[in-house]
């Protein structure tokens, strides 16, 4: 009887083996693809940091309108060019910067859900000068003075813009003090006096 068991005894220990081994290699694969992913996400993050999300700005003419509602080449690029005219406007007259036409690399419409969406297109602009950037960026307190419902933000990914949305939704439980966002990195403070810390994942919020 013994001599029947054994091989048995034998394959399962055999078995047991392999899959402690497959499982190891399992989770060597699974830490590289969480690496290579947090890789992918600063990569994506560093690339939006030249990018500012307007919301609210009006179409300023018909001709704007008429050459954002087209795909054809000459009229995007027309488009732009007029939707770059309507951000300069911007940030020059009603927020009384000094930004020039070549501290912008590109000005663009986002394409409207369906055309019953009520409000103006979202805008995005992505910047050649940093600093003007952030100077747009750190000033859009002024359009709040002057009651306008424009809005400025960061052009955050996909993981960041859940970061920030649960740092918002813990501030309203007033569970932390605020929260904020930097170079497409969500911050925020536990208390008014407080230092502010880095929030790069879920966890970071305990």
């Amino acid at each position: 009887m013994q001599l029947h068991i054994q091989p048995l005894i034998q394959t399962i220990t055999e078995l047991k083996e392999d899959n402690k081994r497959k499982d190891e290699k399992i989770k060597v694969l699974e830490d590289e693809l969480h690496s290579s992913s947090k890789r992918l996400d600063a990569l994506e993050a560093h690339t939006r940091r030249d990018n500012l999300i307007i919301s609210g700005l009006p179409v300023q003419s018909f001709s704007e309108a008429a050459a954002t509602s087209t795909a054809d080449d000459a009229n995007v690029n027309q488009s732009n060019e007029l939707v770059e005219t309507s951000v300069l406007k911007l940030f020059n007259e009603k927020m009384n910067l000094a930004i020039e036409r070549n501290d912008i690399s590109v000005a663009h419409r986002l394409n409207k859900p369906n055309s019953t969406t009520p409000g103006s297109p979202t805008t995005v602009v992505r910047f050649t000068n940093r600093k003007a950037r952030d100077r747009v960026y750190n000033a859009r307190r002024e359009l709040r003075k002057a009651q306008n419902q424009i809005f400025i933000n960061e052009d955050l990914n996909s993981k960041t813009s859940e970061l920030f949305y649960e740092a918002r939704r813990t501030v309203r439980a007033r569970a932390i003090h605020s929260a904020w966002t930097s170079s497409c990195i969500v911050y925020v403070k536990e208390t008014a006096n407080s230092r502010p810390k880095k929030i790069l994942q879920s966890e970071d919020f305990s």
